[in-house]
């Protein structure tokens, strides 16, 4: 499932398909494959960002970013 789609919860990433430079900017965010991330709230809207919580820091990131990020839950 990636990660737009899914309810609020903890969530570890199994993959990123996204280009070099959105790799890159998730990388700076602390999202990497097998990292553990929050998801804080369920998404209400088709284009509205995705509101996380990475190693203590709240985050957000858009919504097609989102939907590249594969997740499962733990």
């Amino acid at each position: 499932m990636n990660l737009f789609s899914a309810k609020a919860g903890k969530y570890q990433v199994i993959k990123l398909s996204c280009g070099k430079k959105t790799l890159k900017k998730l990388n700076k965010l602390g999202i990497y494959n097998f990292s553990k991330i929050k998801k804080l709230k369920k998404n209400t809207l088709k284009s509205s960002p995705v509101l996380l919580e990475i190693n203590g820091k709240r985050t957000a990131i858009m919504s097609w970013v989102a939907k590249k990020v594969i997740i499962e839950e733990i």
